[in-house]
């Protein structure tokens, strides 16, 4: 009687249907990834807006003088404290004023408003950051919208 040796392997057809099931997979996942990318991009760049601002403010009432932070679509800055907090190039950052002027007591010279987007699609994936005029600095939930308007 011969003996049998069972031979181990995929056969073409099952080898095609893992393939298959791959690629829907990797389909369904990719858009999700980017979106949790797009959205960890938003929310880190927010803190870091939010923590920037709390240092100035600090700054101001450490030193017991008017702190001023500077606004441009690239940089935020800290007048002289040489301190700057770069934006990155993959987001979008407005703000409703250019320049902000923390007094010695904490409270701001006015209310200051900044969101950041980053493109999802045809919406925004925004967060925003607000200044109020008694030097509070609150940092809004993250938000899909139309635009990116302050």
């Amino acid at each position: 009687m011969p003996i049998q040796v069972k031979q181990r392997g995929f056969t073409l057809i099952e080898l095609m249907v893992i393939i298959a099931l791959v690629a829907i997979m990797a389909g369904v996942a990719v858009p999700s990834f980017t979106r949790f990318v797009n959205n960890n991009r938003v929310t880190t760049q927010a803190d870091e807006i939010h923590r920037f601002l709390q240092y100035a403010r600090g700054e101001a009432v450490v030193r017991r003088q008017e702190q001023g932070v500077s606004l441009a679509s690239d940089a935020f800055e800290v007048d002289g404290a040489n301190r700057v907090l770069e934006i990155s190039p993959h987001l979008t950052v407005k703000y409703s004023k250019n320049s902000l002027l923390f007094r010695a007591n904490g409270t701001a010279s006015e209310a200051l408003s900044v969101l950041v987007c980053s493109e999802d699609g045809d919406k925004q994936i925004a967060q925003m950051i607000e200044v109020s005029k008694s030097g509070r600095i609150s940092k809004g939930l993250r938000e899909r919208r139309d635009d990116c308007d302050v």
